[in-house]
């Protein structure tokens, strides 16, 4: 489990990073400036993202869009879509990146949303509702 949640995390945060750079290194163009800093921190970035997820955000952003959207109250705020429960749920365990099935920007759950399922996995009896469902399933 825990590689899965580093596998999650490590990713999720390089794509933020890689978009975060990609704009600032836009922006240094158009006034400019030199953009060497910036290129030699994307390319050290992407020298760590899986090819598969390199490949997707880069057609994304040869479109112009950025390839993470943020997702508050079951809506991609990126397309204003809802987001499918079944996503919802895979992206709330943080295994694996998941991608909206509208807009196509790979998802992680905004700050509020993540709080929020923090507190139900560390709520006191969580563990024994789960115990219940589970004896019932069988």
């Amino acid at each position: 489990m825990t590689s899965h949640f580093s596998y999650f995390e490590d990713n999720m945060s390089r794509l933020v990073e890689l978009n975060r750079l990609e704009d600032q290194l836009a922006d240094l163009r158009s006034g400019g400036e030199d953009a060497s800093d910036a290129w030699a921190l994307i390319e050290s970035l992407r020298s760590n993202i899986p090819v598969g997820v390199l490949l997707h955000h880069d057609r994304l952003r040869a479109r112009g869009k950025r390839s993470v959207g943020e997702v508050r109250h079951g809506v991609c705020m990126a397309c204003h879509m809802g987001v499918a429960i079944g996503d919802l749920q895979v992206l709330r365990q943080r295994q694996q990146l998941q991608k909206c099935n509208n807009c196509g920007r790979y998802l992680r759950l905004s700050e509020e949303d993540e709080a929020e399922v923090t507190a139900l996995v560390h709520k006191p009896g969580a563990s024994k509702l789960k115990a219940k469902s589970s004896r019932r399933a069988a």
